[in-house]
Parts: C-alpha cells; structure tokens; sequence
C-alpha cells in the first residue's frame, strides 16, 4: 500500500471520527477544522450530503423544492449564514475568525442533517418529529461551531446565531418574501 493510499484512508477516517464527535457536540472537532485549512474541502462534502438528506426527506413528505434545489440551497444557505456570523461575530461581539475558519466550522456543523436521509422513510408525525430534531440538533452544532471559530464563550456564541438569524429574516422580508422569512 503506497502512503498516498495510507494517508488518504486516514484522512476518511478522520472525517468519520470527527463526524460522529459533531454529533455528540464535542469542541474539538470544530477547534481542529477551525485551525485546517484542508477542512474545507470534508466541510463541502458535509455541507452536500446535507443538502442531498435534505432532498431525499422533503421527498419522502412529497413537499419542498426537489433534490438538486435542496443540494444548491444547502451551499448558498451555507455561504451566506458564514458571511452573517463572520460578520456579526467580529463587528459587534468581537470575536476572532475570519470567513474560511467560519465557512470550516459551520460546514462539520451541517453533519445532524444526515439524518434527515433515512427520516425520509418515516411517516406522518414520525417524519415531522424526526425532522425538526435533527434542524434542532444542527442549531446546536451550529452553536458550538461558532463558539469556537469566534474564540468566544457560549452565550456570545448563542446571541451571534440569534443576531444573524434575525438579519436574515430582516433581509428577507426588505426584499419582500415574508412568506420565506418565517
């Protein structure tokens, strides 16, 4: 086995490890991503699998916008919730991060969102349940994601997702979509 092979096979099982440490909402997962530029490619794919677990469970329900529209909204909600928290985080509560340590962090913040694909199998108010659980337990990651790329404590972490997410709807409804907004 060439060492190329070797490492590449360790850099998945890294994924895998740090994946599962996201699930338990462990830091260190989110501090080591912060810090490794090479992250951002494992945050994409994360970010991805997301938006595919998020197709596949609206199909399951027979509502939402279709697969590939889920796969492109995953990325764009992604770059631009990286974009409101850098901003909010540094400007306003002083953190310390820039845009790729953020994009990183909230990319391995995504991975509760797998679960979404075999929640797709479950029906009626399993499938609800099943749903705002793992959007519940991605806040949390998000939170914790943020905590560390901002280098701030948790309730600063907390208001920079409240602040952000209330910029967002702001936003949307400036632009005139409140029915997106809520």
């Amino acid at each position: 086995m060439s060492t190329a092979e070797t490492s590449s096979e360790g850099e998945w099982a890294s994924l895998w490890k740090r994946a599962y440490r996201v699930l338990w909402l462990d830091s260190r997962p989110f501090e080591r991503v912060e810090k490794d530029p090479r992250g951002l490619l494992p945050a994409a794919l994360i970010v991805v699998a997301a938006g595919g677990s998020r197709g596949l469970y609206d199909l399951g329900a027979g509502t939402g916008p279709g697969f590939a529209a889920s796969l492109a909204g995953a990325v764009v909600l992604w770059l631009l919730a990286t974009g409101l928290l850098t901003s909010v985080g540094v400007r306003w509560l002083h953190g310390t991060t820039d845009f790729y340590e953020m994009l990183r962090t909230l990319g391995f913040a995504a991975v509760p969102l797998w679960l979404l694909a075999p929640a797709s199998l479950l029906e009626g108010s399993a499938h609800t349940a099943a749903g705002v659980v793992a959007h519940l337990w991605a806040i949390a990651a998000a939170v914790v994601g943020v905590r560390q790329a901002l280098n701030v404590e948790l309730g600063r972490a907390l208001v920079a997702c409240v602040l952000a997410l209330a910029l967002a709807i702001g936003l949307l409804l400036l632009l005139g979509a409140p029915e997106a907004a809520v």
